[in-house]
């Protein structure tokens, strides 16, 4: 059977994953209408995947993108994947499913993941108060609970303007007033998920990337998996890129992870998300009421306005497909990330560039909406996507 560059990558990163996940589900599990097989050679692959595959491949060569990465996967085994362009444009080193890129803000959904551990092993409580962990608060501060911060509705702001590594900014803005009432409004604030990284760091007492490892990525045997500092002795770390759409663009090093920390430090590639996804549509590690906690229960806010975020995720109905998607992308200069879940066909869409603009991401949503048949000419622009932040 001859296999080209995609298909071969498809194959290979099946075969990566199986040996994690415990082999493929019968012909009676997956409907083969919308599945076609792991590794389909190029002329009999099904008008559905063929379709994604073009458009993927037309959207990263119009967009200028220096590598991208994207993956599909329904009931426990990838079903489409493809690689473009180039992980490092000075070495000509092309993308691949191990190639790792920045996640941004992907990083929160493992943030909230280890802080529904600890509420599983009953060593936190949403509800308790912020000075229960950490000493010599702000009044304004000591009241929020962790559930406020996890869901984004605290009072803290956004993002300083000019960042400071972590430690120090947070002694900044605890001089500072809150940004508003706290559950009053939901703001997309990467403070809150940096509080609750020293939160997991206080009641662990590991650093925050060594309880990842112990709870997540070792269990699900994430190996490529880190900040861009710990795996840049990999040879695998994709560089990023920044530039004006039609124009040339231009290599940038990574942000500091001490800055980022809990909400925007981590790094990954197609293989270990497409792994974490599986787990998170197959209810791994965390118990069934962390998960309906982590996908589905969002309480309203005080003013009884919904606030359809919390731990790491968006929820909501597609209005195109009328099923329950969980998302969240991350975004920085040089990184654009997305993973989004249909928990109830129990499919994932991961991917991966290492140049970020604003249609980058339609090309996630384009593909979940081909894949489930839907209209795609409709996609979602940037601005209705969750977690833009770092």
């Amino acid at each position: 059977m001859n296999l080209n560059k995609s298909s071969v990558f498809s194959l290979l990163l099946s075969t990566l994953l199986l040996s994690s996940f415990g082999g493929l589900p019968s012909a009676a599990q997956v409907d083969q209408t919308t599945v076609a097989t792991v590794a389909p050679a190029a002329n009999s692959e099904s008008p559905r995947l063929a379709a994604i595959r073009a458009m993927v491949r037309q959207a990263v060569q119009e967009q200028g993108i220096p590598g991208y990465a994207i993956a599909i996967v329904q009931s426990g085994r990838v079903v489409f994947c493809q690689t473009c362009g180039q992980a490092d444009l000075n070495n000509a080193r092309p993308v691949d499913e191990n190639t790792i890129f920045g996640l941004a803000s992907l990083t929160k959904t493992f943030t909230g993941f280890a802080l529904l551990h600890l509420i599983d092993e009953g060593k936190v409580e949403p509800t308790d108060r912020l000075d229960k962990y950490l000493g010599n608060l702000p009044d304004s501060w000591k009241k929020m609970t962790i559930f406020q911060l996890a869901s984004m509705r605290a009072g803290l702001p956004e993002s300083r303007a000019e960042e400071l590594p972590w430690p120090q900014e947070m002694r900044y803005l605890e001089g500072q007033p809150l940004a508003y009432e706290p559950d009053s409004k939901h703001v997309y604030s990467n403070p809150s998920y940096r509080v609750l990284g020293t939160v997991i760091e206080a009641v662990t007492g590991m650093p925050f990337l060594e309880y990842l490892n112990q709870t997540i990525f070792e269990p699900l045997q994430m190996r490529s998996t880190g900040t861009c500092e710990s795996l840049s002795s990999t040879g695998r770390l994709s560089s990023q890129y920044v530039g004006p759409p039609g124009g040339q663009v231009r290599r940038i090093p990574p942000k500091d992870p001490a800055t980022n920390f809990s909400a925007g430090m981590l790094a990954s590639s197609l293989h270990d998300l497409c792994a974490y996804s599986m787990a998170l549509l197959d209810h791994k590690i965390l118990s069934a009421a962390a998960y309906q906690v982590y996908f589905v229960e969002r309480p309203a806010l005080s003013t009884g306005e919904p606030c359809p975020w919390a731990y790491g995720w968006g929820a909501s109905v597609n209005p195109n497909i009328k099923q329950r998607v969980n998302g969240m992308n991350g975004g920085l200069p040089g990184v654009a990330s997305s993973i989004m879940l249909l928990p109830d066909a129990k499919i994932a869409v991961v991917a991966l560039a290492n140049l970020r603009r604003k249609p980058v991401y339609n090309i996630a949503k384009r593909a979940m909406l081909m894949y489930v048949g839907a209209d795609a000419s409709g996609a979602p622009n940037e601005a209705d996507a969750v977690g833009q932040g770092q």
